[in-house]
């Protein structure tokens, strides 16, 4: 980055001094030596600089895990809300098995015909 201060000196120079009728030296900018923070403020504003891209970049990739996320999550919750009902299906068949055995609607030798 001090090259290009340098050249934008240079380039200052040579500007004024092909154009300019009277004295020049009051008008630069870059070459006055007395105005050297005019340069480090150049210089240094190229650390200061980031890429906004980047941070986009991240951003949407971050987006696009959140929504994998919540895809994932309610993936799940169906899987979950499927085998919880045909948990609560298969007891209530259990219970109704059981109260058929209770009533003396059948017992263990018809249970075990009718299973064949």
């Amino acid at each position: 980055m001090e090259k290009f201060t340098e050249n934008l000196s240079q380039y200052e120079e040579n500007t004024l001094g092909a154009y300019a009728v009277s004295e020049f030296s009051k008008n630069l900018l870059f070459a006055d030596p007395t105005k050297e923070t005019i340069k480090d403020q150049i210089n240094s504003l190229s650390k200061k600089m980031t890429n906004p891209y980047t941070k986009l970049k991240y951003w949407a990739k971050e987006e696009c895990c959140d929504l994998n996320s919540i895809l994932e999550a309610i993936s799940v919750k169906e899987y979950l809300e499927a085998k919880c009902e045909k948990t609560r299906q298969k007891k209530k068949s259990c219970q109704a098995n059981l109260d058929n055995l209770n009533k003396g609607k059948k017992n263990l030798t018809n249970f075990w015909k009718s299973q064949s």
